[in-house]
């Protein structure tokens, strides 16, 4: 709107800046309380981050421990030697070897020895009687009697569990010397041992949850409602869906607990809540609706000064695209406006230019086109003659006019015909055609030979490129001499085939052949068939392709054409 009027509309620019300036105030407003949402949310992503790292180190710390000591355990000489007796001394050493081994954790987990068989030996849990028995075909004894090394953490089922408040089992075997699982070391954690562990780790705002690999719940705190948060959670992890479906106007944080298989879920509330969210954006809008308003009212005044020579324009611009090239629009203003009629009128005029020019050429090509088709009938009437002279030559026993007549019927065969490609063997059959005809010319001064493998012989190439070489190499190449020798040689060169043509001339001046290799027409007069045959080959091939002439060191030209091995037509 601003580029389109100058001073013809500054009163109306005035009234739309005053109008339009009311919008930095709601936009400032509306950023203002973004900016302050953006800042909590952030604030509070980094409480919760920092909450997250206090309980991965937390309950990290305290696996590793567990790993730790039921691996001393499992490997004890004396817990290996103890497990079985009945000796009450022996048994009190025992109980006093667990409880030393175990006191940096005991406040926040349980150790029992259990024998292979699922009996529990000693335990430090009051709770957990001598005697109790744990199935050892499934759960964690079953998961430590197939892989012994290894500490095996596991959640409850709480339709299994015999004590009912255990929520996490650990279990490891112990083993002989000779690396036989003989018992059981199994520690519980319960409620009360993770509210030990995890007390202060988190804020009281915060609800926090721990889940296994399935995305069961193993522990949460009082404010979590697992019924309607745990299978939400697990649906988005197998939907790959965000978590902001799990439960409206809060946020959900994950972080896996090292290599346990276990994670935390952090559940956060949101710093602005959905309904505060629409009320501020609702006064937004609400301004906003008042600011289009004025906006709209003084637009509707600075479009009556704009749409009449608007209409004006795309009446002229119609009556362009029915075909009339003869409109113009009268320009009375000075602004940009008037300035686009200006070029508006100057661009159909020059239309109309380029379309009469169009129309002559045209014609000019029209005209060109009948005498070209006129112009084919000499060339077939010369077919025709030089076969009757054959026949007639021959009918008088003169072999060379029979020859002479003969060969140049085939050229004038090739040249006419609508085929623009011909296979190598067909183009050395039509060279030789002409060297026959030069031959009798020339009476025999010179040799001609060709190199064609077999395999060569039946890939296109267009037709009468290599004729005009060939003349060239004999007009200007054995000029001035009494015998010589011409040799095309054809060869494969990975994808390329190569077409050279040596003679042993008298060779082609340095600056003739700087031109011929530099492509510049203008400097080839008397070797406009190299330059011709040089643009068919970059026309249908591309620049790459092409003739290259170099000086022979023992005397003469070796003119080579590269072409591209095609055994079927470039469809140009």
């Amino acid at each position: 709107m601003f580029k389109l009027i100058r001073t013809s509309f500054k009163r109306e620019l005035l009234l739309c800046f005053i109008v339009v300036s009311l919008l930095p105030l709601l936009m400032c407003s509306t950023f203002m309380v973004r900016s302050f949402q953006v800042k909590i949310s952030k604030d509070y992503e980094k409480e919760a981050s920092i909450e997250l790292q206090s309980l991965e180190e937390s309950l990290t710390t305290l696996f590793n421990k567990i790993d730790i000591i039921s691996g001393e355990l499992s490997v004890n000489e004396n817990v290996i030697n103890t497990l079985y007796v009945k000796d009450v001394q022996k048994k009190k050493i025992m109980y006093q070897e667990l409880y030393n081994n175990t006191a940096e954790i005991r406040e926040y987990a349980d150790f029992s020895l259990y024998s292979i068989g699922g009996i529990c030996k000693y335990t430090t849990n009051n709770s957990i009687g001598v005697g109790s028995e744990l199935p050892v075909y499934w759960g964690s004894l079953r998961a430590a009697r197939n892989e012994p090394i290894k500490l095996h953490i596991q959640r409850v089922e709480q339709y299994s569990n015999t004590r009912k408040s255990v929520l996490l089992q650990a279990s490891r075997a112990i083993r002989d010397i000779n690396g036989n699982c003989i018992g059981y070391i199994v520690i519980d954690m319960d409620t009360y041992d993770f509210e030990n562990l995890l007390q202060g780790s988190f804020s009281s705002n915060t609800n926090l949850m721990l889940v296994d690999s399935y995305w069961n719940s193993i522990y949460s705190t009082e404010n979590v409602s697992e019924v309607s948060i745990v299978p939400t959670l697990r649906e988005c992890i197998w939907n790959n869906r965000d978590f902001t479906e799990v439960e409206e106007d809060c946020r959900i944080y994950t972080r896996q607990i090292g290599n346990t298989g276990l994670f935390i879920v952090l559940e956060q509330g949101e710093a602005f809540t959905s309904s505060i969210t629409r009320s501020m954006y609702g006064i937004s809008i609400l301004m906003a609706a008042i600011c289009l308003l004025l906006c709209v009212a003084v637009s509707l005044k600075l479009s009556r000064n704009l749409s009449k020579p608007m209409h004006t324009l795309t009446q002229a611009m119609k009556e362009v695209e029915s075909g009339d090239l003869n409109v113009q629009i009268d320009v009375e203003r000075g602004d940009e406006i008037g300035h686009l009629a200006t070029h508006f009128n100057r661009m159909i005029r020059e239309l109309q230019y380029y379309m009469d020019e169009q129309i002559r050429q045209q014609k000019e090509l029209n005209n060109v086109s009948i005498a070209m088709m006129q112009a084919q009938l000499n060339p077939h009437f010369l077919y025709n003659t030089l076969d009757t002279m054959k026949w007639v030559a021959k009918a008088n026993h003169i072999p060379e006019i029979a020859m002479l007549s003969s060969s140049l019927a085939k050229i004038l065969r090739i040249s006419i015909s609508q085929e623009a490609f011909v296979t190598v063997k067909e183009e050395m059959e039509l060279v030789k055609c002409y060297v026959d005809i030069q031959q009798i010319r020339f009476s025999d001064r010179f040799e001609y030979d060709v190199h064609l493998p077999e395999g060569l012989e039946g890939y296109k190439i267009p037709k009468l490129i290599v004729q005009p070489i060939v003349e060239n190499a004999i007009i200007h190449g054995l000029a001035d001499r009494d015998s010589g020798k011409i040799l095309v040689d054809i060869s494969c060169e990975d994808t390329d085939l190569l077409i050279s043509v040596l003679d042993d001339g008298c060779g082609m001046a340095k600056e003739v052949m700087e031109h011929l290799n530099s492509r510049n027409r203008d400097h080839l007069e008397g070797h406009l068939g190299f330059y011709n045959v040089d643009s068919i080959i970059r026309l249908y091939y591309g620049h790459e392709y092409g003739l290259k002439a170099r000086e022979i060191e023992s005397g003469g030209t070796k003119v080579t054409i590269t072409l591209p091995l095609r055994k079927e037509e470039f469809d140009a």
